[in-house]
């Protein structure tokens, strides 16, 4: 009844042409593919589906790359080493988490796809306990 069980990424960038872009590039890889144009939005997707993996850019309005793997590591533990993050800016390692993986825009198709890969080769950590 099911095809293959694609992994699901959730793919954050406030451009247009560099979401679509890594959309295209992660659905001709056979993965499920959503996408926000920032932060917030990404929260909102978090909150409706569950993800193997997500993908966001550092610098956008509303809510940045940054404040957005805060709020994945404390509500979605399980994606915490399944974070990478891209900017076209330089950063050095970055301090709020130096096993995020960071990936420097322009970024290639095939460094991007092993880069992910890699991420969903490491197994997600079990979610934290409420309560």
């Amino acid at each position: 009844m099911h095809r293959r069980q694609a992994p699901r990424v959730l793919v954050v960038d406030d451009h247009p042409g560099m979401r679509a872009a890594i959309c295209r590039l992660l659905d001709r890889r056979g993965c499920a593919v959503e996408a926000a144009a920032n932060g917030e939005e990404a929260l909102e997707c978090l909150a409706r589906e569950r993800f193997d993996a997500v993908v966001s850019d550092i610098e956008m309005p509303v809510m940045d790359g940054l404040t957005l793997l805060r709020y994945v590591i404390a509500r979605h533990p399980a994606l915490r080493h399944r974070f990478l993050l891209c900017s076209g800016l330089y950063l050095p390692p970055l301090s709020s988490d130096p096993a995020v993986p960071f990936l420097q825009k322009p970024v290639g198709d095939e460094e991007l796809w092993a880069a992910l890969c890699s991420l969903l080769a490491t197994p997600a950590e079990a979610p934290a306990e409420t309560g």
